[in-house]
């Protein structure tokens, strides 16, 4: 550690004014090693150690002062204070870095106007580990100890009897000679002599405290952050891994006068992610923010700021009083400020099998019993929505083979089909007691199984071959309470409020009756078209088939596709009769030729059928949802689009409506068989893309009545003759074949390639990269 001091005298700038004085004071710290030992009395213990190399100037002339503060390689590790001793190797005292070495820059300036600091700091980057954490935790528990020692010795050092009060009155010392002879001459003199002098230092003084009030002082601290990355990581000793990392990024706060008016202004990026160790990557958990365009992604960012407020003028003071507290930059006792915490973007949050599983230890139940006194335990009543199909996932095949008859009901007639169901679960509620958590669980777990028991026939007239009676009793009940209830809420507010409550009550219970008759036999059509639907033994048109039945945008659409698959049941139970055979004599031989034939024909009656109940449970459906003014929920956003390697990345808009749209054409056909690349938009009116799979370019149009997506040619990338090229004079991309073929519908004509318009050139060349990456990857 280095000290210097100099001082050099100034120049006046009158010739009557004295020389002002720089003092300048460098100090120089390098690399102290501050070590903190978690067992004060073991020199083999664990320690913490914090190391720098500091660098200080300051500079005061006058009234100013400047103070410049360099900090350099702070860093902060966990070590072995033996080894840390004997220790030649730099690098091997080193046991666990908790802190990186990082770098600060301050920077002070004091006047009699202005008080102005400005900090800025690099990449800070903590690594959070459990060694770390429990070296942590015994330097604490150590400086806790010691400080009680301390305490403890003060207080036997501050005895009363260690020292006596001595009087030097008598005593003929030479230092206080003086002292005698100046008291003696300060008695002698005159009382109001003095008095007067006490009243024009008073003067004096508050003369000096009204021009320091006038003096407006400038309060000021900028503090600047890069970045801050803290990980937390899991494991033993000094092999960990991470496991949750989380970084702020641009942290920028703006505080100003914070003795009087404190005001603030900040902002900082926030990102955090989890570690897909089967992967070996990083998943979003704060998902970044993408701009209008969808292209570019940033941290989410969240900004604060603290305004104060102006007081109100107090009654019990007046309005000059005020002002003047004002100028002098006091604090009003009503002064108030406003804290406002905004993000322009949602807060999106992503949950994946990852933190699943790293939440679940956390999750895991004690070894050990602890009984607890609750003074009051109270689970509100729930409200659960029940929705069961047995068109999901693989049943049990045991369960079903040696319960035929049931698999035939359940899977065949689906009379176990349930759509929103509701259960109504009473409160649990105890008081005064005590209680382990095994015994709690156990209890609650108890209580509900005994409320569902009571809410078994809600189920059971809830199921949908039933046309779930309940609901519909349920529904006429709350439109007859509505009938009586809405013109009485009227009545009491008005003759308007009345009639409009007569329509509202009239409205809801024709609604409710009318919507409800719908929504039975829309329930039970549904029911017999999954069940016409499992009799085709054909998985792909169930799948299709569910697909067809999504709600649209429009009551219209709906209509328009209900018609358009009624058709199509017809085309396919035709065209089944033929490609069943066919597909299966190739998958099956014989066999499976003559199990297509059965397939071909069953469909061939099953199909059109399904396609015309499922039209007329669509069209009921339609009716029950405008009866009962119903709004249907719809996806905000299209699903996230993952790769075939299964990392879930940051949501981005573009890809994920690609992939929605790949999974649109014909049913799902080529999502089953290609990866989503990229795509590009060709054309608002009509709407058509450019899409590109791990296998062959689309070229895809919208039909915007059906909501469907058309292909309107297509190449694999084997019949490429080169890579696609970009024509800028042109505003098209070439796409060149090997040979003159039909690559499309009846509309597109032999040629040798296709001429695709693009709306910009960034555009164009992502997709023609994209492609040349998918070739290559094919081997081309």
């Amino acid at each position: 550690m280095f000290f210097f001091l100099a001082s050099t005298p100034q120049p006046p700038t009158q010739s009557n004014s004295d020389p002002e004085i720089e003092t300048r004071i460098d100090v120089i710290v390098k690399n102290p090693e501050i070590i903190l030992l978690e067992d004060q009395h073991n020199s083999n213990s664990n320690c913490l150690v914090l190391d720098l190399a500091l660098q200080m100037r300051m500079i005061i002339v006058g009234e100013d002062s400047k103070i410049y503060i360099w900090l350099k390689d702070l860093t902060v590790y966990s070590s072995n204070f033996a080894e840390l001793r004997d220790s030649k190797n730099a690098g091997s005292k080193i046991k666990y870095r908790i802190l990186q070495p990082a770098k600060a820059n301050v920077i002070i300036i004091m006047d009699n106007h202005q008080q102005k600091i400005d900090v800025r700091i690099s990449d800070i980057i903590v690594s959070i580990a459990p060694a770390a954490v429990k070296t942590l935790i015994g330097v604490t528990n150590s400086l806790g100890t010691l400080q009680a020692n301390v305490v403890e010795e003060k207080e036997k050092v501050n005895s009363k009897s260690l020292f006596t009060p001595k009087t030097f009155k008598d005593s003929d010392l030479w230092y206080i000679k003086e002292y005698e002879e100046k008291q003696a001459k300060l008695e002698s003199t005159d009382i109001l002599e003095t008095v007067k002098e006490e009243e024009e230092e008073d003067k004096m003084i508050e003369k000096e405290e009204k021009i320091e009030a006038q003096t407006v002082l400038i309060q000021q601290l900028v503090l600047t952050l890069e970045t801050i990355q803290i990980k937390l990581e899991v494991g033993l000793g000094s092999v960990t891994k991470s496991v949750v990392a989380m970084c702020l990024s641009n942290l920028i706060a703006d505080v100003k006068n914070w003795s009087t008016d404190l005001s603030l202004s900040s902002t900082v990026n926030i990102e955090a992610a989890l570690f897909n160790e089967r992967m070996l990557a990083w998943e979003p958990l704060i998902e970044p923010t993408i701009d209008a365009s969808g292209s570019v992604l940033s941290p989410w960012c969240i900004t604060c700021s603290i305004v104060p407020v102006l007081p109100l003028i107090e009654k019990s003071g007046s309005a000059v009083s005020n002002e003047e507290a004002r100028k002098e930059g006091l604090l009003s006792s009503t002064s108030e400020q406003t804290v406002f915490i905004r993000a322009d973007q949602l807060l999106n949050i992503t949950v994946t099998k990852t933190g699943l599983d790293l939440v679940q230890p956390l999750t895991d139940s004690p070894t050990g019993e602890t009984e607890m006194y609750f003074d009051n335990i109270h689970l509100s009543p729930l409200k659960i929505h029940v929705s069961f199909s047995m068109h999901g996932s693989k049943a049990s095949q045991e369960l079903l083979a040696e319960y035929p008859l049931v698999a035939f009901l359940l899977q065949t007639l689906n009379v176990a089909e349930v759509q929103d169901v509701i259960l109504r679960l009473g409160f649990y509620e105890r008081t005064h007691d005590r209680y382990t958590i095994t015994k709690l669980s156990n209890e609650v777990s108890s209580h509900y199984q005994n409320q569902f028991m009571k809410q078994l026939h809600v189920l059971v007239l809830g199921l949908d071959v039933l046309g779930n009676p309940f609901g519909v009793i349920r529904g006429l009940a709350e439109g007859v309470e509505s009938f009586f209830y809405e013109p009485y809420k009227g009545a009491i507010e008005g003759p308007m409020e009345f009639a409009e409550g007569v329509a509202t009550g009239v409205r809801t219970l024709v609604g409710s009756a009318v919507g409800g008759a719908a929504g039975a036999f829309s329930k039970i059509t549904g029911v017999l078209g999954k069940g016409l639907a499992t009799l085709t033994f054909d998985e792909d048109y169930k799948i299709s088939r569910i697909r067809r039945k999504e709600p649209a945008t429009h009551a219209t659409t709906d209509i328009a596709v209900g018609g358009k698959n009624v058709v199509m049941g017809f085309v396919d139970g035709v065209t089944g009769v033929v490609t069943k055979p066919v597909s299966g004599a190739k998958e099956g031989g014989a066999s499976g030729f003559v199990k297509g034939l059965g397939k071909g024909f069953i469909g061939l009656v099953t199909r059109p059928t399904g396609g015309i109940v499922d039209f007329a449970s669509t069209s009921l459906d339609l009716i029950k949802r405008t009866a009962q003014q119903e709004e249907v929920v719809r996806r905000v956003r299209y699903p996230r689009h993952v790769g075939r390697d299964g990392l879930v990345r940051p949501y981005i808009s573009h890809e994920a409506m690609g992939f929605f749209i790949l999974n649109k054409l014909e049913d799902g056909k080529y999502a089953k068989i290609d990866t989503y690349v990229a795509h590009i938009t060709c054309s608002d009116n009509p709407p058509s893309w450019l899409l590109a799979t791990s296998k062959r370019l689309l070229f895809i149009t919208e039909i915007s009545f059906l909501g469907l997506y058309e292909i309107d040619w297509r190449i694999e990338y084997e019949d490429l003759k080169e890579e696609p090229v970009v024509k800028p004079n042109l505003n098209q991309i070439q796409i060149l074949t090997k040979e003159s073929k039909k690559t499309g519908t009846l509309r597109s004509t032999r040629s040798f390639g296709k001429m695709v318009k693009y709306r910009n050139i960034s555009e164009a060349r992502y997709i023609v990269d994209k492609i040349t990456n998918a070739m290559h990857t094919v081997g081309l």
